[in-house]
């Protein structure tokens, strides 16, 4: 079976998308997953750092959390504005709506928008997961589609379950991000502005 399609039918099934939607994508993994790397502080940053008109999250999961949280959050952190556009993308969800947040079901390799279409472009833990033959081109398109710049967290080690792809050390991926912008830690995050 081709690689790229084992690797959707793998998330298709922790997803729910295939089998039962009952299913728990973490069951094997810490119960809080997400809250880490998805949470107010990330949020907060991200919104003031970049001050976004339109926010793409990129690898968003069914749930679109990063997106659901700015929604909620923005007015708090920002003032009364109006909301940007926010966006998800995931290859292996279901489209689904919510209330002020576009979903699209497509691919990283392949981002269904234009260039420099989004301020800022968000991915947690998305990017070990993509098979290391297509990084530079998942990378490229990131990038591509980001005006402002790209907020990411990045896992080093391997998951019970075996789906992250590629395990490499933190200078490994600063070589593959410095050539896109000027890299920023902030905490476990890496902020590459344009």
């Amino acid at each position: 079976m081709n690689p790229r399609l084992k690797e959707q039918r793998i998330y298709q099934e922790l997803y729910g998308q295939i089998g039962s939607d009952e299913i728990n994508v973490y069951q094997e993994t810490d119960t809080n997953y997400g809250r880490g790397t998805h949470g107010n502080g990330v949020v907060q940053f991200t919104l003031k750092f970049f001050k976004p008109e339109s926010l793409l999250d990129v690898g968003c999961g069914r749930d679109n959390e990063f997106c659901k949280l700015c929604r909620d959050k923005y007015r708090i952190f920002i003032g009364e504005k109006e909301l940007p556009r926010l966006v998800g993308v995931d290859f292996a969800a279901k489209p689904h709506k919510l209330k002020n947040i576009e979903f699209y079901n497509a691919r990283a390799e392949e981002i269904p928008f234009k260039d420099e279409e989004f301020d800022v472009v968000t991915t947690f833990d998305m990017l070990e997961h993509i098979l290391p033959e297509d990084i530079d081109i998942v990378l490229d398109e990131l990038f591509r589609v980001a005006k402002k710049g790209v907020v990411c967290t990045i896992a080093h080690n391997q998951v019970s379950r075996g789906l992250h792809n590629i395990i490499e050390p933190e200078e490994w991926w600063e070589e593959k991000l410095k050539k896109y912008g000027k890299i920023i830690r902030y905490l476990k995050y890496w902020i590459i502005k344009k």
